[in-house]
């Protein structure tokens, strides 16, 4: 650690997603209303460049990325601790936590964890599983809230003094 630099305090977002699915469902409907942008489209023509044909989806939630992933695609597995929203995820599925992934070792080409990290204490635990799971050459696609584009999130960063 450089001299001088101050750990940043881990405080996740909740997760509240077996309890509250309408709320991440209103949040994905909002952010498709409101932004011509879609991280999922962007992410599975991604994997398609990169010619991922075993994908990981950590985090997956009721599907998102499945959903944009081009038929024929990738042969993916999606990975929560919902088991609400992976009820709306086409099988297969794993009911896992990140820190702890059910899968071999070198197992996949591709690991994806969008919008998931930030619900961690601290991600490096799930950083280093998805390390662990993917084969040499493979390829972690991550992708998170920042305070720019989040404000409703701000609570939970730390902000420089």
């Amino acid at each position: 650690m450089a001299p001088g630099y101050r750990q940043p305090r881990q405080v996740s977002v909740p997760c509240d997603y077996d309890t509250a699915p309408e709320r991440y469902r209103l949040g994905m409907r909002s952010a498709r209303a409101h932004t011509a942008a879609d991280l999922y489209r962007r992410v599975a023509r991604l994997l398609g460049e990169l010619g991922a044909s075993t994908v990981l989806d950590v985090g997956c939630a009721d599907g998102p990325l499945r959903a944009a992933l081009p038929t024929p695609g990738p042969w993916l597995v999606g990975l929560d601790v919902s088991e609400t929203l992976l009820r709306d995820h086409p099988p297969p599925v794993l009911l896992a936590d990140t820190t702890r992934l059910p899968v071999h070792d070198r197992a996949v080409d591709a690991v994806t964890a969008l919008n998931v990290l930030y619900h961690l204490p601290d991600p490096m635990p799930a950083l280093r599983e998805a390390r662990r799971v993917l084969r040499a050459g493979g390829h972690l696609l991550a992708a998170t809230i920042a305070r720019t584009d989040s404000p409703e999130f701000s609570t939970y960063w730390t902000r420089p003094a």
